[in-house]
């Protein structure tokens, strides 16, 4: 929209555009005040007006916030010129007023913003950056959580470049077997994903990276993107359950005891080096509801039957048994 305004702030000209933003007629702009007119405007107009009388400077690009008649209790926001209008002395005699509404525009922008901010935001739960490498530059980009598993500053600069993370970001010897990975997705255009050992700063931790290939028009790899996950946590979880299972491993089998696991059907997972012995039967063998043949064939149906309703039952449960040695003699059994 276009209007004319004079140096007190009355319309002295406006177009038919400007005059349906305001919702009011263009004939009763003329001659009254923006206050008169639009008065949830009019604050922030003569602020506008008193500037330019001051400095004798346009204003430009400045945001007006607010209601007019065309749309009560709706707040929109305009994106408006003012351009001082001059008699031959310089004097300031009225001011050229350009109007856009960006309302829209800035609803957009929220929108966009509140989205990215998700983004991040579920990027550093899953603790998940996401990167673009750039064949022909050789130059990374990369969100911010990627900058913090490596605990870089965003702000401190870009992101350094695939050569420049040899012996920085990842050990010469694990950027090596990236390198490689980087050279087969260009050469044969499949992504790939490495669990490698990486640097945040001095402290080591472990990441894994994925990726996948876009191309330009004539079909040539240009630009490789993909995320890298800090998993340090999980590595040294898995690590601590494998350490643990093999001392328990070392104690039950150390034991002079047949030990043994079941799943919550009574099928079996695991018995120790003992039992095995004692049963003279392979761990394959007794697996699942191979222990069975283990039971002498009149104990089995009762001990079976009972040792599976209190797996159900989630009970305590004490029997005895007779038991096949693996000389073949029947042993009596206490479980």
């Amino acid at each position: 929209g276009l209007a004319v305004l004079d140096d007190r702030l009355r319309f002295a000209r406006i177009n038919r555009r400007l005059a349906e933003i305001n919702g009011v007629p263009a004939a009763d702009h003329i001659g009254r005040t923006v206050r008169e007119v639009v008065p949830d405007l009019s604050d922030q107009a003569e602020a506008l007006l008193r500037r330019i009388l001051e400095t004798g400077e346009p204003q430009l690009g400045v945001e007006l916030v607010g209601e007019t008649p065309a749309q009560p209790g709706v707040t929109r926001i305009w994106e408006e010129n003012w351009l001082p209008l001059r008699e031959r002395d310089g004097r300031i005699s009225g001011i050229n007023v350009t109007a856009v509404e960006i309302t829209e525009r800035r609803a957009a922008e929220a929108a966009l913003a509140e989205r990215a901010a998700e983004a991040r935001e579920a990027q550093r739960l899953a603790r998940v950056g996401s990167w673009r490498w750039d064949a022909a530059t050789d130059a990374t980009t990369g969100s911010d959580e990627l900058y913090r598993i490596y605990g870089l500053d965003p702000a401190a600069g870009p992101f350094p470049d695939f050569a420049a993370q040899r012996g920085t970001l990842y050990p010469a010897e694990e950027w090596e077997r990236i390198a490689a990975a980087v050279r087969r997705a260009v050469e044969t255009g499949e992504g790939y994903e490495l669990d490698v050992r990486a640097c945040r700063g001095a402290e080591p931790i472990w990441v894994t990276t994925r990726c996948e290939v876009l191309r330009d028009a004539a079909g040539r790899v240009t630009t490789l993107r993909g995320t890298v996950q800090d998993i340090t946590e999980r590595r040294a979880a898995e690590q601590a359950q494998r350490e643990s299972e093999a001392r328990l491993r070392a104690f039950t089998d150390a034991a002079p005891a047949l030990i043994w696991f079941n799943d919550a059907s009574g099928s079996n997972l695991f018995i120790n080096e003992y039992f095995a012995a004692f049963a003279g039967m392979t761990p394959e063998e007794l697996r699942g509801i191979g222990w069975h043949n283990f039971i002498h064939p009149e104990d089995a149906p009762a001990y079976v039957a009972d040792y599976l309703a209190a797996v159900r039952e989630r009970r305590c449960w004490h029997d005895r048994c007779r038991a096949r040695r693996h000389d073949g003699e029947w042993r009596w059994l206490e479980s």
